[in-house]
């Protein structure tokens, strides 16, 4: 099972990470994973605050347990990210969901990667069809990281691949050249 529980801080926490294109699809095949629905009430110069929704599943492919957070974040600055989020009821996350004009659609998965750790590899659905993205977070930091084989090009200090951003400006709707 895909675990999404975070370490929930009263005062927030921060995330160290490193994010980079997926290159080669076939590392998700016959992995578990989670779909994981954001919805943006508010994202600007790096501030963002989201309603989530993830989806678990059991054998059979019936959701067997949903979560719902209400999360902000900081800006980024130098890979690192202040967080912090609260349970909701399910009731208001769908309501609040519902009601939003900025939303990203994903599965996720997490893949064990080697000597670089367990990342979230995220593939966006949508507006961001095609999009693949893993994700590498660390409580320390992560500059001694060596991105595996399946990684291409390195994409944490690109403010469009936030997901805020990717919702508000979705990837299929880029000129070819960005």
């Amino acid at each position: 099972m895909v675990n999404t529980q975070r370490h929930r801080d009263p005062k927030g926490w921060t995330e160290y990470e490193r994010r980079f294109f997926v290159t080669d699809p076939s590392v998700i095949e016959g992995q578990s994973f989670v779909n994981v629905t954001q919805a943006y009430l508010y994202a600007r110069e790096g501030w963002a605050v989201r309603v989530r929704r993830v989806f678990h599943y059991d054998e059979q492919g019936n959701v067997s347990l949903n979560e719902n957070t209400l999360g902000l974040k900081g800006p980024r600055q130098s890979g690192q990210r202040k967080e912090i989020e609260w349970p909701i009821e399910g009731e208001w996350a769908w309501q609040i969901f519902s009601s939003a004009q900025s939303k990203v659609f994903k599965r996720r998965y997490q893949i064990v990667a080697g000597k670089a750790g367990t990342c979230d590899l995220d593939v966006f659905f949508f507006d961001n069809e095609g999009l693949m993205i893993a994700e590498f977070e660390s409580e320390h930091g992560t500059p001694d990281l060596i991105a595996p084989e399946w990684c291409g090009r390195e994409i944490v200090n690109d403010p469009r691949f936030d997901n805020e951003n990717l919702a508000m400006r979705p990837y299929m709707s880029w000129p070819k050249e960005e």
